[in-house]
């Protein structure tokens, strides 16, 4: 809840935390995302942020899901009715 310092970092240093929280057994934990961000104490900006989902499979075989490569292009018509 009050987060973890950092000392001074120069270009190219890198840092390694492990962190553990309690999983309430009414809780999902396929559906739960790990969040973290850096952020300056003085000024409150974010300088660095990153969220890890859990891995989903999705295949093509599934109603209505086309799947494109990355660097495709697809043209998808959209209607919208106004009712």
């Amino acid at each position: 809840a009050l987060g973890t310092p950092l000392d001074s970092l120069a270009t190219g240093d890198s840092l390694s935390f492990r962190f553990s929280a309690a999983v309430k057994k009414d809780w999902e934990a396929g559906d739960l995302a790990v969040v973290a961000w850096v952020q300056c104490d003085r000024t409150r900006e974010v300088l660095q942020a990153n969220i890890h989902f859990p891995t989903s499979i999705i295949s093509e075989r599934e109603p209505g899901l086309r799947l494109f490569h990355a660097q495709t292009e697809a043209k998808v018509p959209y209607v919208i009715f106004n009712d």
